[in-house]
């Protein structure tokens, strides 16, 4: 009986694991936005400038709730804690997406501020494959982490054979979270090896 409980408790210990790591954490935080003008030289409008669109849960629909990034703008946000493993970009466009393609370069960073932080190339994102994870695998490589702070998005588009005027537009990110250390299951496993022991006691 003490073997199946334990099997069984390690068991609650692995599944808090997993689920705990499987935390989906959206940007709460803009730490910076340098936003570009439009592909005329002109500036973005205003409805398309507010970057703490990008905060909080994708809407995921064909209104204006996003920022656009403008001719190589860039935007960089934070999450209220460390995430791992996967970074996932959404992006809004009006529709024909396929003539309007826009593009943008995705880094993950660390240090006490975004703006002192060093950075590493996590990926690249078009808006045609929309919500796409981006593994942090080559990143983790180079940087030599495997946990990040920050996420930075770049606009990359291709203005000479895209009908966009104003670059990438950035309606949400979201990150896998760091899971805490295990105390809440290790807590959960020691009371059942309490309760255990009282009964045979």
């Amino acid at each position: 009986m003490r073997s199946y409980l334990l099997i069984a408790a390690c068991g609650a210990v692995a599944a808090a694991a997993t689920s705990s790591s499987a935390a989906i954490v959206w940007a709460n935080t803009v730490e910076a936005f340098s936003q570009g003008l439009q592909d005329n030289n002109t500036p973005v409008d205003a409805n398309r400038s507010n970057p703490n669109n990008a905060l909080g849960a994708a809407q995921n629909n064909n209104t204006i709730n996003f920022v656009s990034l403008g001719v190589a703008g860039s935007l960089t946000l934070s999450f209220g804690e460390l995430f791992k493993d996967e970074v996932t970009v959404f992006e809004t466009t009006f529709p024909p997406i396929n003539q309007h393609i826009e593009k943008a370069a995705v880094y993950v960073g660390f240090g006490a501020t975004a703006a002192t932080a060093t950075y590493w190339l996590a990926g690249n994102v078009i808006n045609s494959a929309d919500g796409a994870p981006i593994s942090l695998a080559a990143a983790e490589i180079a940087s030599g982490r495997t946990t990040f702070k920050y996420v930075k998005i770049v606009d990359t588009t291709e203005y000479a054979t895209s009908t966009s005027t104003d670059g990438f537009d950035v309606d949400a990110v979201s990150v896998r979270s760091v899971p805490a250390p295990g105390a809440v299951a290790l807590a959960s496993v020691g009371g059942l090896l309490v309760a255990r022991r009282r009964r045979n006691g």
